[in-house]
């Protein structure tokens, strides 16, 4: 008894992670006020309130937005021709310099204009050309709607950290280079997640020029990190009429439970503080079609989707 008695007597701890478990403590406190506050949101306009500053917060967080829209200098750089859809590869300049590259796939056989589905990739290494990118690009094609298949900073076209002489890559695709380019932008009080959603942005003032597409009727469905790029994207552009974003939505005090760590463009400054959960996303977004996508087993606890579904179910009924 006496080789265990330190474990008994309430004074054993993990110093080792004292630290943490008062931070999460302490975040706890801030997002259970943050329920309790969705929770009071009983009529149109303090949603619309509520939805409004979580939004304000979220551009503040990301350092705010590019102040002026320059040419885009779209140019299509190649076609493939399928039966019933062809795909148009296409190069546009969200900033100047910086070369966004996609693949749009239009339905054939459609009159009139088309609604279209803007998909930015998730943490694929060739982003929109990734196989089951391409199949969920084709199918929406065949059955009438246009996608557009986006390649994000570096994935798929775009890696920027590289060494000039060889091409290598002097970082590692994807979550790396996120890292690297999100620690340079947090030094300039900014988000690598401000040129993610501007990428997203500028897509949508593409598809505006396109006549054969419809313009009031964008979707915005992506997986894993083209879902966090989905959630932005449909926080802060009204241009998205309905959204889908598939394995990235969860719960902040769930998700913190599974120690799982988050790419640069998914950690935000001050959101605790903000109450700046996954649900608040949509509250400005509401009532316009959404669906939430996940899975069991996920990286993104599924029971942190179903809380948050039913968050926003609640605020969906009041909107009515």
């Amino acid at each position: 008894m006496q080789t265990i008695s330190h474990g008994l007597n309430g004074y054993h701890v993990n110093v080792g992670q004292q630290v943490f478990f008062q931070q999460q403590r302490l975040a706890e406190e801030q997002l259970s006020r943050s329920r309790e506050i969705k929770r009071g949101l009983g009529s149109a306009e303090a949603i619309r309130a509520h939805g409004l500053k979580q939004r304000e917060y979220f551009l503040e967080a990301i350092g705010g937005l590019p102040a002026e829209r320059g040419e885009l200098r779209a140019q299509a750089t190649g076609r493939i021709e399928r039966e019933r859809y062809r795909v148009e590869k296409i190069i546009f300049e969200s900033l100047p310099k910086m070369y966004v590259t996609c693949n749009l796939y239009i339905p054939k056989g459609v009159s009139g204009k088309v609604p279209v589905v803007l998909m930015p990739s998730g943490h694929a290494l060739t982003a929109k050309a990734y196989g089951p990118y391409q199949t969920q690009a084709a199918l929406l094609a065949k059955n009438g709607i246009a996608a557009m298949a986006m390649d994000p900073v570096g994935q798929g076209e775009r890696f920027n950290l590289i060494d000039r002489a060889t091409g290598a890559q002097i970082v590692r695709w994807g979550t790396e280079e996120h890292t690297h380019i999100g620690l340079a932008c947090e030094l300039l009080g900014q988000n690598i997640a401000r040129y993610f959603v501007w990428d997203l942005m500028r897509a949508l003032d593409y598809i505006q020029t396109r006549p054969e597409l419809d313009a009031g009727r964008i979707g915005c469905s992506g997986v894993s990190g083209g879902g966090t790029q989905a959630c932005q994207l449909s926080l802060l552009d009204d241009r998205v009429a309905a959204a889908a974003p598939a394995c990235y939505v969860t719960e902040r005090s769930i998700y913190m439970k599974h120690y799982h760590a988050h790419d640069a463009e998914q950690n935000y400054f001050g959101h605790i503080p903000a109450g700046f959960n996954y649900a608040d996303f949509f509250v400005a977004f509401a009532p316009k079609p959404l669906m939430l996508l996940g899975v069991e087993y996920d990286f993104f606890p599924i029971e942190g989707l179903l809380a948050t579904h039913e968050e926003l179910r609640r605020i969906y009924r009041t909107l009515g």
